[in-house]
């Protein structure tokens, strides 16, 4: 990932969003956590407490389906 950091906050938000759905939720807070950072806001809050309530969760939506 340090290969091409984003510059604005709005690309770690989309990052972050990139992230949510490929559940890899710990990179999504960690950008979400960036761009609260850099500039406070309501999406980027949000998306950092999705990635933290899904945290809890051990296996994404999509592995559990494949199961079923």
């Amino acid at each position: 990932m340090e290969w091409m950091e984003p510059v604005y906050t709005e690309h770690w938000l989309n990052r972050a969003a990139a992230y949510l759905r490929l559940c890899a939720y710990k990179h999504a807070e960690q950008d979400a956590d960036e761009a609260i950072r850099r500039e406070r806001s309501a999406k980027a809050l949000y998306r950092r407490g999705r990635a933290r309530r899904s945290l809890g969760r051990r296996a994404c939506r999509y592995t559990r389906s494949l199961a079923t």
